[in-house]
């Protein structure tokens, strides 16, 4: 481990840099715990809460997607910022926050608050595959990617000048998760999704939710199976990326467990 004022210094950024990467990872948070109540009201319509909360609910649920397209906005903004600062070392955490901005505007805003909360829809929606892929889309895409982005922001600060940190890995990481997401919406759960909810409306739930139902749609079922490779092997990855970047940190004994170099990085640079 590098000692506190040595190599270590030379890698923490400036005031200006600290505000651009700090300010995504606070909006965010500070989106999901001051704001989370409020629009969560929504859940409240359609838990056998008093009557009160159903148009309150619904009203929230539908402009959620306002103050979440300000915070892409926002994280745009940010990492326009950074990129003007050319020697900004936090630019992979940065990437996971611009992608927990999109996904949560995406997958909780438009696929949930903007797409399914309304009342008369989400009657018909709820418990089918698209509540399905509202969940995958807002919690992972959204928490999932914020949480990567706070550990590669941690191991970059640790690792400092005096160890290599490649950030090759990280990217692919990244596009590996969120290619993973994209082919379930589109393979998967939207042409189930979209299918179950017509049955719903057509036969009602019980219907929709049987073996009968799903007998249908086995094709769909397995076309699942694509993201699954995809999400598993950036899961692989991430997993192989961080042992990597945490060598350093264990004591020297333990070492000899941990892969030595940034082998993952090195395999995926282009050749000279």
């Amino acid at each position: 481990m590098s000692e506190p004022g040595g190599s270590r210094a030379a890698t923490i950024p400036s005031e200006e840099q600290i505000h651009a990467l700090g300010h995504g990872f606070y909006a965010k948070i500070r989106n999901d715990t001051e704001l989370g109540p409020i629009f969560n009201s929504a859940i409240a319509e359609r838990a056998v809460e008093p009557g009160m909360w159903m148009p309150i609910g619904s009203m929230f649920s539908v402009i959620e997607v306002l103050p979440l397209m300000l915070l892409v906005i926002e994280a745009i903004e940010q990492h326009h910022l950074i990129r003007v600062h050319g020697d900004f070392k936090y630019g992979l955490a940065c990437l996971y926050v611009i992608g927990a901005a999109f996904w949560n505007f995406v997958g909780a805003g438009v696929f949930g608050g903007g797409l399914l909360n309304a009342p008369l829809v989400n009657y018909y929606e709820h418990a089918t595959f698209l509540t399905l892929n509202q969940a995958h889309t807002a919690l992972f895409g959204a928490f999932g990617l914020l949480g990567i982005g706070l550990i590669y922001f941690g191991l970059r600060y640790e690792a400092g000048d005096a160890h290599p940190f490649g950030e090759r890995a990280g990217r692919w990481v990244f596009w590996l998760y969120n290619g993973g997401l994209l082919l379930w919406i589109v393979f998967n759960f939207f042409p189930i999704g979209w299918s179950q909810l017509a049955a719903v409306y057509d036969h009602a739930l019980a219907y929709a939710r049987s073996q009968a139902f799903y007998n249908t749609t086995l094709f769909r079922q397995w076309m699942r199976m694509p993201g699954d490779f995809v999400f598993a092997l950036g899961a692989l990855v991430m997993a192989w990326d961080f042992l990597v970047k945490l060598r350093p940190l264990v004591p020297g004994f333990l070492q000899v467990l941990v892969p030595a170099g940034d082998r993952v990085n090195q395999v995926m640079e282009p050749a000279e």
